[in-house]
Protein backbone atom coordinates (compact mmCIF):
# COMPACT_ATOMS: atom_id res chain seq x y z
CA UNK A 1 0.00 0.00 0.00
CA UNK A 2 1.30 3.46 -0.85
CA UNK A 3 0.43 6.46 1.25
CA UNK A 4 -0.98 8.69 -1.48
CA UNK A 5 -3.00 11.22 0.43
CA UNK A 6 -6.66 11.94 -0.33
CA UNK A 7 -8.20 15.41 -0.30
CA UNK A 8 -8.28 17.19 3.05
CA UNK A 9 -12.07 17.22 2.88
CA UNK A 10 -13.03 13.62 2.09
CA UNK A 11 -15.53 12.68 -0.53
CA UNK A 12 -18.31 10.68 0.94
CA UNK A 13 -21.08 8.13 0.67
CA UNK A 14 -24.09 9.27 -1.36
CA UNK A 15 -26.45 7.45 0.96
CA UNK A 16 -25.48 9.66 3.90
CA UNK A 17 -23.68 12.76 2.64
CA UNK A 18 -23.86 15.05 -0.41
CA UNK A 19 -20.39 14.76 -1.94
CA UNK A 20 -20.26 11.16 -3.12
CA UNK A 21 -18.38 10.32 -6.29
CA UNK A 22 -21.01 9.43 -8.85
CA UNK A 23 -18.77 9.30 -11.93
CA UNK A 24 -19.05 6.06 -13.94
CA UNK A 25 -15.89 4.13 -14.79
CA UNK A 26 -14.07 5.23 -17.93
CA UNK A 27 -14.54 3.53 -21.31
CA UNK A 28 -13.19 -0.03 -21.22
CA UNK A 29 -11.48 -1.84 -24.06
CA UNK A 30 -11.52 -5.58 -24.69
CA UNK A 31 -9.47 -7.93 -26.86
CA UNK A 32 -12.53 -8.10 -29.11
CA UNK A 33 -12.11 -4.40 -30.00
CA UNK A 34 -8.32 -4.44 -30.36
CA UNK A 35 -5.78 -7.14 -30.98
CA UNK A 36 -3.79 -8.57 -28.05
CA UNK A 37 -0.46 -7.40 -29.48
CA UNK A 38 -1.76 -3.86 -29.85
CA UNK A 39 -3.12 -3.91 -26.29
CA UNK A 40 0.15 -5.25 -24.91
CA UNK A 41 2.08 -2.49 -26.68
CA UNK A 42 -0.37 0.13 -25.40
CA UNK A 43 0.29 -1.06 -21.84
CA UNK A 44 4.04 -0.83 -22.34
CA UNK A 45 3.90 2.79 -23.52
CA UNK A 46 1.27 3.75 -20.94
CA UNK A 47 -1.66 4.57 -23.20
CA UNK A 48 -3.83 1.83 -21.64
CA UNK A 49 -4.11 0.44 -18.10
CA UNK A 50 -5.15 -3.17 -17.49
CA UNK A 51 -8.00 -3.36 -14.97
CA UNK A 52 -9.10 -6.95 -15.52
CA UNK A 53 -8.73 -9.99 -17.67
CA UNK A 54 -8.81 -8.72 -21.27
CA UNK A 55 -10.12 -5.37 -20.00
CA UNK A 56 -8.32 -2.01 -20.21
CA UNK A 57 -8.97 1.70 -19.67
CA UNK A 58 -7.28 4.85 -20.89
CA UNK A 59 -5.06 6.70 -18.39
CA UNK A 60 -6.75 9.49 -16.50
CA UNK A 61 -5.87 13.15 -16.87
CA UNK A 62 -2.33 13.69 -15.60
CA UNK A 63 -3.43 16.97 -14.02
CA UNK A 64 -5.70 15.09 -11.61
CA UNK A 65 -4.22 14.46 -8.15
CA UNK A 66 -2.67 11.00 -7.92
CA UNK A 67 -5.19 9.96 -5.25
CA UNK A 68 -8.07 10.70 -7.67
CA UNK A 69 -6.37 8.77 -10.48
CA UNK A 70 -5.87 5.73 -8.25
CA UNK A 71 -9.48 5.82 -7.08
CA UNK A 72 -10.72 6.06 -10.68
CA UNK A 73 -8.64 3.00 -11.60
CA UNK A 74 -10.04 1.12 -8.59
CA UNK A 75 -13.58 2.02 -9.67
CA UNK A 76 -12.86 0.54 -13.09
CA UNK A 77 -11.42 -2.64 -11.55
CA UNK A 78 -14.48 -3.02 -9.34
CA UNK A 79 -16.83 -2.42 -12.28
CA UNK A 80 -15.00 -5.12 -14.25
CA UNK A 81 -15.31 -7.57 -11.37
CA UNK A 82 -18.97 -6.70 -10.83
CA UNK A 83 -19.77 -7.15 -14.51
CA UNK A 84 -18.27 -10.63 -14.52
CA UNK A 85 -19.43 -11.84 -11.09
CA UNK A 86 -22.77 -10.08 -10.66
CA UNK A 87 -24.03 -9.50 -7.13
CA UNK A 88 -22.08 -12.38 -5.57
CA UNK A 89 -19.86 -9.93 -3.64
CA UNK A 90 -19.75 -6.47 -2.10
CA UNK A 91 -16.67 -4.24 -2.29
CA UNK A 92 -15.48 -3.71 1.28
CA UNK A 93 -12.72 -2.74 3.70
CA UNK A 94 -9.96 -0.44 2.36
CA UNK A 95 -11.34 -0.50 -1.20
CA UNK A 96 -14.77 0.63 0.01
CA UNK A 97 -13.09 3.35 2.09
CA UNK A 98 -11.22 4.56 -0.99
CA UNK A 99 -14.44 4.67 -3.03
CA UNK A 100 -16.24 6.49 -0.21
CA UNK A 101 -13.40 9.03 -0.29
CA UNK A 102 -12.04 8.42 3.20
CA UNK A 103 -8.46 8.96 4.37
CA UNK A 104 -6.93 5.58 3.63
CA UNK A 105 -3.66 4.39 2.04
CA UNK A 106 -4.33 3.76 -1.61
CA UNK A 107 -3.93 0.37 -3.21
CA UNK A 108 -5.19 -1.21 -6.41
CA UNK A 109 -5.83 -4.45 -4.52
CA UNK A 110 -9.60 -4.94 -4.35
CA UNK A 111 -11.19 -6.16 -1.10
CA UNK A 112 -14.58 -7.86 -1.37
CA UNK A 113 -16.94 -9.50 1.12
CA UNK A 114 -19.00 -12.61 0.34
CA UNK A 115 -21.36 -14.72 2.44
CA UNK A 116 -19.96 -17.95 3.85
CA UNK A 117 -22.47 -19.92 1.79
CA UNK A 118 -21.23 -18.60 -1.56
CA UNK A 119 -19.20 -20.90 -3.73
CA UNK A 120 -15.86 -19.69 -5.01
CA UNK A 121 -16.17 -17.12 -7.79
CA UNK A 122 -13.75 -17.08 -10.72
CA UNK A 123 -12.28 -13.59 -10.27
CA UNK A 124 -11.56 -11.65 -13.43
CA UNK A 125 -8.22 -10.32 -12.24
CA UNK A 126 -5.73 -10.34 -9.41
CA UNK A 127 -5.12 -9.23 -6.78
CA UNK A 128 -8.44 -9.66 -4.98
CA UNK A 129 -8.73 -10.21 -1.23
CA UNK A 130 -11.89 -12.08 -0.26
CA UNK A 131 -13.53 -11.71 3.17
CA UNK A 132 -16.27 -14.05 4.38
CA UNK A 133 -19.16 -12.42 6.20
CA UNK A 134 -22.93 -12.15 6.06
CA UNK A 135 -23.99 -8.56 5.35
CA UNK A 136 -27.41 -7.15 6.20
CA UNK A 137 -29.22 -5.15 3.47
CA UNK A 138 -28.62 -1.87 5.34
CA UNK A 139 -24.87 -2.57 5.30
CA UNK A 140 -24.73 -2.35 1.49
CA UNK A 141 -25.04 0.80 -0.63
CA UNK A 142 -24.20 2.03 -4.15
CA UNK A 143 -21.40 4.53 -4.83
CA UNK A 144 -20.36 5.35 -8.38
CA UNK A 145 -22.40 2.40 -9.66
CA UNK A 146 -20.49 -0.06 -7.43
CA UNK A 147 -22.01 -2.15 -4.62
CA UNK A 148 -19.97 -1.26 -1.54
CA UNK A 149 -20.36 -1.65 2.18
CA UNK A 150 -22.11 1.23 3.95
CA UNK A 151 -20.05 3.98 5.53
CA UNK A 152 -20.58 2.57 9.04
CA UNK A 153 -19.72 -1.00 8.01
CA UNK A 154 -16.66 0.25 6.10
CA UNK A 155 -15.35 2.18 9.11
CA UNK A 156 -15.74 -0.82 11.44
CA UNK A 157 -14.04 -3.14 8.93
CA UNK A 158 -11.12 -0.74 8.50
CA UNK A 159 -10.47 0.07 12.15
CA UNK A 160 -10.27 -3.63 12.96
CA UNK A 161 -7.95 -4.41 10.03
CA UNK A 162 -5.70 -1.38 9.56
CA UNK A 163 -2.84 -0.23 11.80
CA UNK A 164 -4.05 2.40 14.29
CA UNK A 165 -2.28 5.25 12.48
CA UNK A 166 -4.55 4.64 9.49
CA UNK A 167 -7.56 3.31 11.40
CA UNK A 168 -7.89 6.62 13.25
CA UNK A 169 -7.58 8.53 9.96
CA UNK A 170 -10.44 6.49 8.47
CA UNK A 171 -12.68 7.07 11.50
CA UNK A 172 -11.87 10.80 11.66
CA UNK A 173 -12.52 11.34 7.97
CA UNK A 174 -15.84 9.46 8.06
CA UNK A 175 -17.00 11.56 11.01
CA UNK A 176 -15.85 14.72 9.27
CA UNK A 177 -17.72 13.77 6.10
CA UNK A 178 -20.99 13.26 7.96
CA UNK A 179 -20.77 16.03 10.57
CA UNK A 180 -19.25 18.78 8.38
CA UNK A 181 -17.79 20.63 11.38
CA UNK A 182 -17.19 24.36 11.61
CA UNK A 183 -13.96 25.44 13.24
CA UNK A 184 -15.70 28.03 15.35
CA UNK A 185 -18.27 25.53 16.70
CA UNK A 186 -16.32 22.45 17.86
CA UNK A 187 -18.75 21.58 20.67
CA UNK A 188 -21.61 21.43 18.18
CA UNK A 189 -19.61 19.12 15.90
CA UNK A 190 -18.68 16.79 18.76
CA UNK A 191 -22.32 16.68 19.87
CA UNK A 192 -23.42 15.63 16.37
CA UNK A 193 -20.65 13.02 16.24
CA UNK A 194 -21.66 11.33 19.52
CA UNK A 195 -24.66 9.33 18.20
CA UNK A 196 -22.64 8.29 15.12
CA UNK A 197 -19.87 6.91 17.32
CA UNK A 198 -22.48 5.14 19.43
CA UNK A 199 -23.86 3.43 16.31
CA UNK A 200 -20.36 2.37 15.24
CA UNK A 201 -19.58 0.97 18.68
CA UNK A 202 -22.77 -1.12 18.59
CA UNK A 203 -21.84 -2.43 15.14
CA UNK A 204 -18.35 -3.26 16.39
CA UNK A 205 -19.53 -5.10 19.50
CA UNK A 206 -22.01 -7.10 17.41
CA UNK A 207 -19.02 -8.75 15.71
CA UNK A 208 -18.09 -10.46 18.97
CA UNK A 209 -14.59 -10.99 20.39
CA UNK A 210 -12.70 -11.08 17.12
CA UNK A 211 -9.24 -9.92 16.14
CA UNK A 212 -8.75 -6.15 16.25
CA UNK A 213 -11.45 -5.47 18.85
CA UNK A 214 -9.17 -3.74 21.40
CA UNK A 215 -7.61 -1.58 18.69
CA UNK A 216 -11.00 -0.65 17.24
CA UNK A 217 -12.41 0.32 20.64
CA UNK A 218 -9.43 2.59 21.29
CA UNK A 219 -9.78 4.22 17.87
CA UNK A 220 -13.49 4.97 18.38
CA UNK A 221 -12.73 6.45 21.82
CA UNK A 222 -10.26 8.86 20.20
CA UNK A 223 -12.08 9.55 16.90
CA UNK A 224 -13.14 13.11 16.18
CA UNK A 225 -14.58 15.08 13.23
CA UNK A 226 -12.24 18.03 13.91
CA UNK A 227 -8.93 17.00 12.21
CA UNK A 228 -8.59 18.54 8.76
CA UNK A 229 -6.02 16.25 7.14
CA UNK A 230 -4.91 12.61 7.35
CA UNK A 231 -1.54 13.74 8.67
CA UNK A 232 -3.18 15.28 11.75
CA UNK A 233 -5.03 12.05 12.50
CA UNK A 234 -1.98 9.86 11.98
CA UNK A 235 0.21 12.12 14.15
CA UNK A 236 -2.35 11.95 16.93
CA UNK A 237 -2.42 8.14 16.80
CA UNK A 238 1.37 8.00 17.18
CA UNK A 239 1.27 10.35 20.17
CA UNK A 240 -1.55 8.46 21.88
CA UNK A 241 0.30 5.10 21.72
CA UNK A 242 2.79 5.83 24.55
CA UNK A 243 0.02 7.31 26.71
CA UNK A 244 0.37 11.05 26.16
CA UNK A 245 -2.71 13.03 27.26
CA UNK A 246 -5.47 13.38 24.68
CA UNK A 247 -4.59 16.58 22.77
CA UNK A 248 -6.94 19.45 22.07
CA UNK A 249 -7.85 19.79 18.39
CA UNK A 250 -8.16 22.87 16.17
CA UNK A 251 -6.93 25.30 18.83
CA UNK A 252 -7.77 28.98 18.11
CA UNK A 253 -5.03 31.51 18.93
CA UNK A 254 -5.58 35.24 18.40
CA UNK A 255 -2.90 36.95 16.31
CA UNK A 256 -3.88 40.60 16.14
CA UNK A 257 -6.99 40.88 14.00
CA UNK A 258 -6.81 37.27 12.82
CA UNK A 259 -7.19 33.84 14.40
CA UNK A 260 -4.63 31.10 13.87
CA UNK A 261 -6.13 27.61 14.00
CA UNK A 262 -3.54 25.09 15.17
CA UNK A 263 -3.85 21.36 14.42
CA UNK A 264 -3.51 19.96 17.95
CA UNK A 265 -1.82 20.68 21.25
CA UNK A 266 -1.84 20.79 25.02
CA UNK A 267 -2.31 23.65 27.49
CA UNK A 268 1.05 23.83 29.33
CA UNK A 269 0.53 27.08 31.27
CA UNK A 270 -2.19 29.74 31.53
CA UNK A 271 -2.55 31.16 28.03
CA UNK A 272 0.32 29.05 26.61
CA UNK A 273 0.19 25.89 24.50
CA UNK A 274 2.47 23.26 23.10
CA UNK A 275 1.17 23.27 19.53
CA UNK A 276 1.60 20.42 17.08
CA UNK A 277 1.46 21.44 13.42
CA UNK A 278 1.42 18.96 10.57
CA UNK A 279 3.53 19.87 7.53
CA UNK A 280 1.75 22.76 5.81
CA UNK A 281 3.19 22.02 2.36
CA UNK A 282 1.39 18.67 2.24
CA UNK A 283 -1.91 20.16 3.38
CA UNK A 284 -1.80 22.97 0.83
CA UNK A 285 -0.95 20.63 -2.03
CA UNK A 286 -4.00 18.60 -1.04
CA UNK A 287 -6.04 21.78 -1.53
CA UNK A 288 -4.66 22.08 -5.07
CA UNK A 289 -2.16 24.91 -4.46
CA UNK A 290 0.96 24.89 -6.64
CA UNK A 291 3.64 27.30 -7.84
CA UNK A 292 3.33 30.92 -6.73
CA UNK A 293 0.09 30.30 -4.82
CA UNK A 294 1.77 27.55 -2.77
CA UNK A 295 4.85 29.72 -2.17
CA UNK A 296 2.70 32.63 -0.95
CA UNK A 297 0.73 30.35 1.33
CA UNK A 298 3.92 28.92 2.86
CA UNK A 299 5.21 32.47 3.42
CA UNK A 300 1.99 33.28 5.28
CA UNK A 301 2.48 30.09 7.29
CA UNK A 302 5.98 31.24 8.32
CA UNK A 303 4.66 34.63 9.45
CA UNK A 304 1.90 32.87 11.39
CA UNK A 305 4.41 30.64 13.16
CA UNK A 306 6.58 33.64 14.07
CA UNK A 307 3.51 35.30 15.59
CA UNK A 308 2.75 32.21 17.68
CA UNK A 309 6.30 32.09 19.00
CA UNK A 310 6.16 35.76 19.98
CA UNK A 311 3.19 34.84 22.20
CA UNK A 312 5.49 32.28 23.89
CA UNK A 313 3.70 29.23 22.55
CA UNK A 314 5.86 26.18 21.94
CA UNK A 315 5.58 24.73 18.43
CA UNK A 316 6.55 21.29 17.18
CA UNK A 317 6.27 20.57 13.47
CA UNK A 318 5.42 17.11 12.16
CA UNK A 319 6.21 15.99 8.61
CA UNK A 320 5.39 12.83 6.70
CA UNK A 321 8.83 11.37 7.35
CA UNK A 322 8.14 11.48 11.11
CA UNK A 323 5.41 8.88 10.59
CA UNK A 324 7.33 6.59 8.25
CA UNK A 325 9.37 4.31 10.57
CA UNK A 326 9.42 3.21 14.19
CA UNK A 327 12.59 5.22 14.85
CA UNK A 328 11.15 8.42 13.38
CA UNK A 329 7.91 7.97 15.30
CA UNK A 330 9.84 7.47 18.54
CA UNK A 331 11.89 10.60 17.86
CA UNK A 332 8.70 12.59 17.26
CA UNK A 333 7.23 11.39 20.56
CA UNK A 334 10.49 12.25 22.36
CA UNK A 335 10.42 15.80 20.97
CA UNK A 336 6.86 16.29 22.21
CA UNK A 337 7.61 14.80 25.64
CA UNK A 338 10.64 17.07 26.06
CA UNK A 339 8.40 20.14 25.65
CA UNK A 340 5.53 18.96 27.87
CA UNK A 341 5.54 19.91 31.57
CA UNK A 342 6.14 17.07 34.04
CA UNK A 343 2.66 17.33 35.58
CA UNK A 344 1.06 16.31 32.27
CA UNK A 345 3.21 13.18 32.10
CA UNK A 346 2.66 11.83 35.62
CA UNK A 347 -0.19 9.47 34.76
CA UNK A 348 0.89 8.50 31.25
CA UNK A 349 0.23 4.82 30.58
CA UNK A 350 0.71 3.21 27.14
CA UNK A 351 -2.54 2.58 25.30
CA UNK A 352 -2.56 -1.04 24.04
CA UNK A 353 -5.08 -0.24 21.33
CA UNK A 354 -2.66 2.16 19.67
CA UNK A 355 0.36 -0.12 19.83
CA UNK A 356 2.11 -0.03 16.47
CA UNK A 357 3.71 -3.17 15.08
CA UNK A 358 7.48 -2.95 14.60
CA UNK A 359 8.80 -2.22 11.14
CA UNK A 360 9.58 -5.29 9.02
CA UNK A 361 13.22 -6.31 8.74
CA UNK A 362 15.06 -5.12 5.63
CA UNK A 363 15.42 -7.76 2.88
CA UNK A 364 18.13 -10.29 3.64
CA UNK A 365 18.13 -9.82 7.40
CA UNK A 366 16.85 -12.46 9.80
CA UNK A 367 15.73 -12.19 13.37
CA UNK A 368 18.09 -14.31 15.48
CA UNK A 369 16.75 -15.55 18.80
CA UNK A 370 19.32 -16.18 21.49
CA UNK A 371 19.16 -19.37 23.43
CA UNK A 372 18.60 -19.18 27.13
CA UNK A 373 21.55 -20.38 29.16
Amino acid sequence: MSAIFPPAVPRTNAATTPNAAQEPPKQMFRNSTAGPLLLRRAQEVGTLIRVGRDTYIEPHDAELPQWDRVRAEVLARCATLQRRSGDSFVVSHMTAALIHGLWVPTSTTVHVTQPHSRTSTPWSFDPVVRHRRELRPEEVTMVGGIRVTSLARTVVDCITALPPVWGLAVADSALRAIVRPERSKPEEALERAAPILKEWRALLEARGPKRGLIRARAILDAASPLPESPGESRSRAVLLAPGLPMPLLQIPVKLGDTTAWCDFGWLIAPGRYLLGEFDGAVKYRLDGLTGIALSNKLSEEKQREDGLRRLRHRIERVVNADLSTADRRAQMVDRMVAKLPAQLLVNCVPRPGFAIAPDPLPPGRKLVRRRRR
